[in-house]
């Protein structure tokens, strides 16, 4: 008895180990502590798993067992699993399986391909990003015509916009170049006309075409910089039909914390209550911004603000103050915070023979925020991309996305980087010459006999 006492206890302790271990592999939990949620699924991608429904997705992934994205991998496809009981998938391996290889079409070590209701899709790569636009082509195949505006100085997507251009693509819009002056009219396809950063203002027959589109339930997202002109000489219908007044000034923001505090950079310090500002919790940043004035005549458009400064903004008119960087506040001539950095609209044509649907705008006073440079700075990437959902009425496109794990921007103010400056600069260095002294004196003997 003795005996078998003896041994009872780690019998028992190695039997629940074998246990605890069975239950742990065919049980999935997993909690996510980070501040990001960098270990959850974003809105944007819960959105497009309950298009789903009941019928099951089938997700083969072509990896081979041992490769460096498997882990990465099991672990993503465990979370849509999760949060969707239809989803199914199965890992293959391309150098054990050639056959099943040429059967999917796979072309390389790392390819997912989808299936849902016979349609099929294959993807690249292991991210939330990737397999939810993979996602987004089976359950939601629909493609936005969207039209990039051109000939009045505007930036180019591609040299300047190249991260945003490859979310809008993602998203299932289509981009094309619109040069309405050479077209002679809005094409008939056209969803959506984006106007990003322009240098010169439209030709009065350009407003006249945009005018008539908007009125006829068109949809445009605009980015107008400051200290450009935003209409042309002879005309503004086009900005009055929006119901905007655009003042020729620069925001100054003393409470911007990005980039050293320089004044220049408008932080969005709240959000108003609207569909695509649901859900923002961070700031966003426009760094050289105009404001936007909302006219008190608004007969046929309704008007949202979206963002605003703080209080301690101002809009700056005096240009050589900014050229010399020494802004200072005129209650006489400026105009005090908060100021809209972006506004909403909706109106409502009287002719119906296009469609029967409002026309809808956003308006933003930068177009320097959605450059690849700034557009991963807090809200900035989703307030652009919901700006463009709700534009087109795509309710399931309104939703926080994925986080980069790998983006972490050190914010620091002026005072801050200072301080941070004097300790690298002058006080490590000091430390370092002080103790250099100290080990040479005491190796050179410069004690007293």
């Amino acid at each position: 008895m003795r005996l078998g006492s003896k041994f009872l206890f780690p019998l028992l302790v190695f039997g629940c180990f074998l246990l605890i271990q069975d239950l742990s592999s065919r049980l999935y939990l997993q909690f996510d502590l980070t501040k990001k949620r960098l270990y959850s699924l974003s809105e944007s991608t819960k959105k497009i798993l309950q298009k789903v429904g009941s019928e099951p997705v089938m997700v083969t992934l072509f990896l081979d067992e041992g490769d460096v994205d498997w882990s990465r991998a099991e672990r993503l496809i465990r979370l849509y699993q999760k949060n969707l009981p239809a989803f199914r998938y199965e890992f293959v391996s391309p150098t054990k399986n050639p056959l099943k290889v040429r059967e999917y079409g796979v072309e390389r070590n790392g390819m997912v391909v989808w299936e849902w209701r016979g349609k099929r899709v294959k993807t690249t790569g292991f991210s939330e990003e990737i397999f939810t636009s993979g996602l987004r082509k089976l359950v939601d195949p629909k493609i936005y015509s969207c039209y990039i505006l051109k000939g009045h100085g505007e930036k180019d997507m591609d040299k300047d916009f190249p991260f945003l251009k490859q979310k809008l693509e993602e998203e299932n819009y289509s981009l094309r170049i619109l040069h309405l002056e050479e077209a002679g009219e809005v094409p008939g396809d056209a969803e959506l006309i984006l106007w990003i950063g322009p240098k010169d203002p439209l030709l009065k027959k350009e407003e006249t075409l945009l005018q008539t589109y908007l009125s006829n339930g068109g949809r445009m997202v605009i980015c107008l910089d400051p200290l450009v002109p935003a209409s042309s000489e002879t005309t503004n219908s086009f900005y009055s039909l929006l119901g905007i007044v655009l003042d020729s000034d620069v925001i100054i923001d003393t409470r911007s914390q990005l980039f050293r505090g320089d004044f220049f950079f408008a932080t969005a310090s709240r959000y108003f209550t609207h569909a695509i500002t649901r859900g923002l919790n961070k700031v966003s940043v426009f760094p050289l911004a105009r404001s936007i004035l909302l006219s008190q005549k608004l007969d046929k458009v309704e008007l949202f603000p979206l963002a605003e400064t703080s209080e301690a903004a101002w809009g700056e008119t005096d240009k050589d103050s900014l050229l010399k960087e020494s802004p200072r506040f005129d209650p006489t001539t400026d105009r005090k915070g908060p100021l809209i950095l972006a506004v909403a609209g909706e109106l409502k044509g009287e002719d119906k023979t296009l469609t029967d649907r409002a026309g809808r705008f956003v308006l933003f006073g930068d177009s320097d925020f959605i450059t690849d440079q700034y557009v991963k700075i807090g809200n900035n990437l989703d307030l652009f991309l919901n700006a463009v959902a709700w534009t087109v009425e795509r309710e399931d496109g309104i939703a926080l996305r994925p986080k980069d794990p790998l983006h972490h921007p050190i914010i620091l103010s002026r005072t801050e980087t200072l301080v941070l400056g004097i300790f690298v600069m002058g006080v490590v260095p000091g430390i370092c010459l002080l103790l250099g002294l100290y080990r040479w004196r005491k190796r050179n003997g410069f004690s007293k006999p």
